[in-house]
């Protein structure tokens, strides 16, 4: 019994053969940078997300996504009823950080 690519009675590669150029279609655009860019907005929300907790009391507090160097902590930058009014106020602070 053979085996491809080990030992004898094998080939280590097989090269598939065309017809033509049509019989394989080339997509127009660059997977990679589609990758990146999944991967780049996962990690953007899971980010988001962890910023925004929820209290024992039932409310959400947004915190600073960067750690305060001095104390370790995140800066508390609200308490808020609901998730939403939270997630506004994100949206907010990140408009005025770039803004």
């Amino acid at each position: 019994m053979a085996f491809p690519g080990f030992g004898i009675g094998g080939s280590a590669r097989v090269i598939p053969t065309r017809e033509s150029e049509s019989d394989y279609s080339v997509p127009d655009i660059d997977i990679r940078s589609w990758i990146r860019r999944a991967e780049t907005l996962e990690s953007y929300f899971s980010i988001e997300a962890n910023m925004i907790r929820k209290l024992a009391t039932g409310g959400y507090r947004l915190y600073s996504r960067k750690k305060n160097p001095s104390t370790g902590k995140r800066r508390n930058l609200g308490t808020f009823k609901t998730r939403d009014e939270a997630a506004a106020h994100e949206r907010a602070v990140q408009y005025f950080k770039h803004h």
